[in-house]
């Protein structure tokens, strides 16, 4: 790797204020400024000069922070001079790849691109599996300037001769570390082989693993790194909570009363496993809690449903597996962990859904006692700015279910307190004496009770 230029690259002090100091096209510069970006982000600070000079770039920073438009400006003012009104698919070569590991990235970088090409002649298409392989394969054979693929799809059409890469200029690996772990290295390595040896090669990446470190060495020719802070870094915008509960009922539970007394316009609640998301939606949904859910066992035309609808407020919370904890481009209050992720990236990128773009937001987590180690590298990571709380496992969810069952009004709601490992769920409400008069059998002349079981 040239260290050199990585260094004069990524450790400049030059900051463009403006995206105009990059001398781009006046129509993208337009379009820039009427999807309301004005300021260009620390990533496209430094990318953006280095792509547009030639050199190939191995990126990292924060989720959050821009990457997608740090590759794709530069990109579109290198081939924008090659917009023609031809119909004729000669005139309209593939001069770009985009490969990325999920459908749902792939669509949103797509949406990008349409929105960044807007009023010029560019062509794009975007390629995936779920989608008819014929109807593809005619929007390919009718020419496009930037194609958007993931591996397995792409590989399928380039086995039955569908795509020209002769004039390819450009290959981007987009999450090529969500790539590596989902085992496409195979197919990464085969598409490489299919593409001209000369092109600029682009690769980023949310985090930076040893992986990556050896596919950058092995296809990228003296590449420019880029490193923003560390490579695995959580954005101080989010406030983190990880609450140690055993029990399956009291971690719904307690979603279930964190859901009805927050004003978070939308949620992702991320869960590990297929069966616990359709769980989940169910109990959100049999609480009147406006939900739906997403996971690879969805068609792909009910997954582009399910994120329009989430992105047009038609329901608030989203219950879903890791497919959603990358390329959704939505603004999103709290991310809701049902259970942690088994890698410290994986969490990076869940909870990376929320605080965006200098935008707060919260993350909210539940483990298990045994999963102390990765706990502790989140606390490493987050500069121990996490808030550990303990929640009992017993029965008992007496407290829960009567500030749920009775609506308490005008209250500070809950608050939860960390005391010797357990939680005190002290209820604080104006009208607590007429509620406590009214239901004294219930409450048992309780002024707030603990989750252990026992009075105060």
């Amino acid at each position: 790797m040239n260290q050199i230029l990585s260094k004069n690259l990524s450790n400049t002090n030059i900051i463009n204020n403006k995206f105009s100091d990059f001398g781009l096209n006046t129509k993208l510069l337009e379009n820039i400024s009427y999807l309301g970006y004005t300021t260009p982000t620390a990533i496209q600070n430094k990318s953006i000069p280095a792509i547009l000079n030639g050199y190939d770039v191995i990126a990292s920073s924060q989720t959050g922070t821009g990457k997608t438009a740090a590759f794709l400006i530069p990109i579109i003012q290198k081939i924008i001079h090659l917009s023609n009104p031809s119909m004729s698919p000669a005139k309209h070569q593939i001069k770009v790849l985009i490969l990325t590991p999920t459908r749902e990235l792939a669509s949103q970088i797509h949406e990008n691109i349409i929105k960044y090409c807007n009023n010029t002649m560019l062509r794009s298409c975007v390629i995936f599996g779920g989608v008819n392989f014929e109807e593809q394969n005619k929007i390919l054979h009718s020419g496009c300037e930037i194609l958007v693929a993931t591996p397995g799809r792409l590989i399928d059409h380039i086995k039955s001769s569908n795509i020209n890469f002769n004039y390819l200029s450009f290959f981007v690996l987009d999450e090529a570390d969500k790539m590596l772990d989902m085992g496409f290295s195979y197919y990464v390595e085969q598409i490489i082989q299919a593409l001209p040896v000369n092109k600029q090669t682009i690769l980023f990446s949310a985090t930076f693993n040893k992986e990556i470190n050896k596919l950058s060495q092995a296809y990228l020719k003296n590449p420019i790194e880029i490193k923003l802070n560390d490579f695995n870094t959580i954005a101080d915008t989010i406030k983190q909570t990880i609450y140690i509960a055993e029990s399956k009922d009291l971690r719904k539970n307690t979603i279930l009363y964190l859901l009805k007394n927050h004003t978070w316009r939308k949620v992702i609640l991320f869960a590990n496993k297929k069966s616990d998301v359709y769980e989940l939606n169910k109990f959100l949904s049999d609480a009147n809690i406006s939900s739906d859910f997403l996971h690879s066992g969805k068609s792909q035309k009910d997954r582009n449903t399910t994120i329009n609808a989430f992105k047009n407020d038609q329901f608030n919370v989203l219950v879903a597996t890791d497919v959603a904890s990358r390329g959704l481009d939505i603004l999103v209050s709290c991310v809701i962990n049902y259970d942690i992720t088994s890698t410290l990236e994986d969490y990076i990128h869940r909870i990376g859904r929320t605080g965006r773009a200098g935008i707060k937001g919260e993350s909210i987590s539940f483990c298990f006692q045994k999963d102390e180690k990765i706990i502790n590298n989140i606390k490493l990571i987050s500069k121990e700015n996490v808030n550990i709380k303990y929640l009992s496992n017993k029965k008992d969810l007496l407290n829960l279910d009567l500030i749920n069952k009775y609506s308490i009004q005008n209250s500070e709601k809950c608050v939860l307190l960390n005391d010797n490992n357990k939680i005190i769920n002290q209820i604080l409400d104006s009208n607590y004496s007429n509620i406590q008069n009214k239901k004294q059998n219930n409450f048992s002349n309780q002024k707030a009770i603990l989750l252990g079981g026992k009075s105060l």
